[in-house]
């Protein structure tokens, strides 16, 4: 039946496209002309024959099993796929189909071969009618915490060479669907309940910032989203029809919504529910020579920064950008905010007693419409969407402010019990000094100097990057390592790449990728508007990166590494880390099968740490951290430092047997003026139960300092006073902690074993 509806459709609109189409634009035909990009996660395709698109999923979001391998834009058959979405060009008051070749009608036209880059994640389509050039981009990302890893950034520039000032508007028709199966699905605009089922039209002020396309609106299990805001600094749409698949792509450009046609059931003419939108880039004077871009986002939504939890929250932001003299912000610096709450996951249940509360930095921004906090009294399996206005503070250098968004509930489980649940967000937002102060980058200091070919490779870099804050919330860059003498060039993923401290003076990045033997150039390249105005088109380090076949040089990792306690005998106390290739070498060293060598005093050890109660005496393991663990340096000179870190990208961060460590941030291990210090940023989570914190926390302890996680049993084989290990909770951003609906100050917590008589020797770790 849909195929059948599709014919007539397309025969409808052969009969209004004939005077300026050849026919057959819509017409079946060979795909061998069809270019794709993936990230996994969605599939962008392009057809040059037809100058029609399609957007599907792979996993799509990976919270939701129901929209893994389905079209998010409708598609038939590979024969007519990518023909019911497509792109009008208006010029003066003629409309012309992207893509398609107008020569048979006398019209310079030409559509160039699309060109796909990006290690498959960006596509650029430049066509040309009458002198005018539409170059469409499409990109998608890998880092989950990115708007163009859920959704395609559909982008699109406009060029005037033909010799006159144009009038160029744009139109994409989207052919919206979730899977074949459901290819109407319902509308539902912002903050709105109720869906909009019949032909509407959003202009100026009115256009959403979001629709959601949902299968169902009591239980919606398949979700696809139309985001207007931008991505990379082009313009948001100014009109949005929602409509009849048939009625909008029956028109060239203009539509006037029929209000009594309801698309998403069967009384509609058609006979056959069908929804679409129309998105227009309208009314643009372009200059000879000039251009203007346009741009929105299409896909599954953004993904919670938390795998695991059930509900997610999404944040989309707009920009802010400074006024044309350069010495304030544009409308005041206020921008619009989007907060989402998902509830609709695949393990989702129904919530009470939530509160979402949103944390900013008051010297950053300020909240002029919308409630910090608010609260709910069930939460059922539905989206719920609040919507904020926003005020950036004026700032004396470039930099990136953060939104902090925070969920607590009480889950309603299917067995009748209830436990309490937490998750949250962030969203980074550049903000652009008013005072004109040009951004300093300085990096300074490449470690390790040389690596090698194969294998992983970790390099840190120190210098002064403060600047580089703004990278946080923006896509629009990318750091490569580019052959001095070949043109051998490696993309670092970003998720491989972290800035280590809040002064922005140590950034590490490690990569597998097979290097050529010689010396590497590191590149920052930008391609945001903002980012290009304030550090060109590209950075490069002023130190290079040698590479080396000489295995000496391959990097250093490992399974385990232990802080340990050690005690010598004059009861003086130190503490040193040791470093594991595996829990097998871990567990012969903690039964004193093995002696090793501490990393930093060189304290060598044999000793079972489980014989008997006394054995806390003298040497005690206070932390164990098992991951991927690889060794690093930083600083210069005398001011090297060996350290260690820890990638939630590349697997399980535990602490003791029972902190599991989420965050984006590597866990960091280092030593610094006689104090040992285990750290991160981000969730901190009993492992398979409750969060513990979300920001910056650390584990510290000092050379000379007793430092126990049984203090009761010390005391009695140790006669000087004792401190517990404790978590320090670092981040200011979190420091009210939201728990069963009631505000809770969280100061730190205590680390803390115990050790059984009679046991095979082995302590249970917990914190209080």
């Amino acid at each position: 039946m849909k195929a059948f509806k599709r014919i007539i459709s397309s025969m409808l609109a052969l009969v209004m496209f004939v005077l300026i189409f050849p026919l057959g634009v819509f017409a079946e035909g060979e795909n061998d002309n069809i270019y794709s990009i993936t990230n996994g996660y969605l599939t962008y395709s392009f057809n040059a024959d037809t100058g029609g698109f399609a957007i599907e999923t792979e996993e799509g979001n990976p919270k939701k099993i129901l929209d893994n391998n389905i079209p998010l834009l409708y598609s038939d058959d590979k024969e007519r796929s990518n023909g019911t979405s497509f792109i009008t060009v208006r010029i003066g008051n003629k409309d012309y189909i992207f893509g398609q070749d107008y020569g048979f009608f006398g019209m310079s036209s030409h559509l160039d071969t699309p060109v796909v880059s990006e290690e498959g994640r960006l596509i650029t389509i430049p066509w040309t009618i009458k002198g005018v050039t539409v170059t469409l981009k499409i990109a998608l990302g890998t880092d989950e915490n990115s708007d163009i890893t859920g959704n395609a950034g559909i982008s699109f520039e406009v060029t005037n060479n033909s010799g006159i000032e144009e009038d160029i508007s744009v139109r994409l028709l989207l052919d919206t669907a979730l899977g074949n199966e459901i290819d109407a699905p319902y509308f539902v605009v912002d903050e709105a309940i109720r869906p909009t089922m019949t032909e509407t039209e959003f202009s100026g002020d009115d256009v959403p910032s979001q629709i959601r396309c949902v299968d169902s609106l009591a239980n919606p299990k398949k979700l696809a989203y139309i985001l207007t805001k931008g991505w990379n600094g082009g313009s948001e749409a100014n009109r949005i029809i929602v409509g009849h698949w048939a009625n909008l792509a029956n028109t060239r450009y203009t539509y006037t919504p029929d209000n009594y046609c309801d698309f998403t059931n069967y009384s509609n003419d058609y006979r056959e529910p069908d929804s679409a939108a129309a998105i227009y880039w309208e009314n643009r004077k372009v200059a000879s020579g000039g251009s203007y871009t346009g741009e929105m986002l299409y896909g599954v939504g953004n993904f919670s920064n938390d795998k695991d939890d059930a509900t997610q929250i999404n944040i989309t932001a707009g920009r802010v950008e400074l006024s044309d003299d350069k010495k304030s912000y544009k409308n005041d610096g206020q921008f619009d905010v989007t907060v989402e709450i998902d509830n609709t996951g695949d393990d989702a249940v129904m919530l009470s007693s939530a509160m979402l509360n949103i944390t900013v930095d008051d010297s950053q921004f300020e909240i002029v419409s919308g409630d910090d906090t608010v609260t709910f009294d069930e939460i059922g399996k539905e989206i719920i969407t609040k919507k904020y206005t926003f005020k950036a503070v004026p700032q004396t250098d470039l930099t990136a402010g953060g939104i902090y968004v925070s969920l607590t509930a009480t889950a309603n489980l299917e067995d009748g019990t209830q436990k309490t649940v937490e998750t949250a967000a962030e969203k980074n937002v550049i903000l652009q000094s008013v005072t004109g102060n040009l951004p300093i980058v300085q990096m300074n200091k490449v470690n390790p100097e040389t690596v090698w070919t194969g294998g992983e490779k970790a390099v840190t870099v120190s210098g002064n990057m403060s600047a580089f804050k703004a990278l946080s919330a923006n896509q629009g860059w990318d750091l490569r390592l580019k052959h001095t003498t070949s043109d051998h060039s490696v993309l670092i993923e970003k998720k491989n790449i972290a800035f280590l401290d809040e002064e922005y003076e140590n950034m590490s990045f490690s990569t597998d990728e097979e290097l050529e033997v010689g010396y590497y150039e590191l590149v920052f390249e930008f391609t945001d508007p903002i980012l290009i105005e304030e550090f060109g088109k590209s950075i490069t380090c002023e130190h290079k990166l040698q590479v080396s076949a000489d295995e000496k040089y391959r990097l250093k990792s490992y399974g385990t590494i232990a802080l340990v306690r050690t005690t010598d005998k004059s009861n003086n106390t130190d503490y040193d880390f040791f470093t594991f290739a595996n829990e097998g070498e871990y567990l012969k060293f903690y039964n004193g099968e093995v002696e090793k060598t501490g990393e930093l005093n060189k304290t060598k050890i044999k000793y079972n740490f489980g014989e008997k109660k006394e054995s806390i005496r003298d040497n005690e393991i206070l932390l164990t951290v098992r991951a991927d663990v690889r060794e690093m340096e930083r600083g210069d000179g005398n001011n090297k430092e060996r350290y260690w870190q820890a990638s939630t990208a590349d697997g399980d961060v535990v602490i003791n047997n029972m902190l599991s460590y989420e965050g984006d941030t590597p866990l960091e291990i280092y030593e610094k003026n006689g104090a040992y210090t285990i750290n991160g940023d981000g969730l901190l989570k009993v492992v398979n139960s409750i969060n513990v914190w979300r920001s910056k926390w650390s584990f510290t302890v000092n050379k000379g300092i007793v430092y126990t996680l049984d203090s009761e049993r010390l005391t009695d084989y140790f006669a000087n006073d004792n401190k517990p290990v404790k978590l320090s909770l670092d981040g200011a951003a979190t420091m009210i902690q939201s728990v069963g609906g009631f505000l809770v100050d969280l100061k730190y917590g205590e680390m803390s074993s115990q050790w059984y008589d009679n046991s095979d020797g082995m302590v249970t770790y917990g914190i209080g």
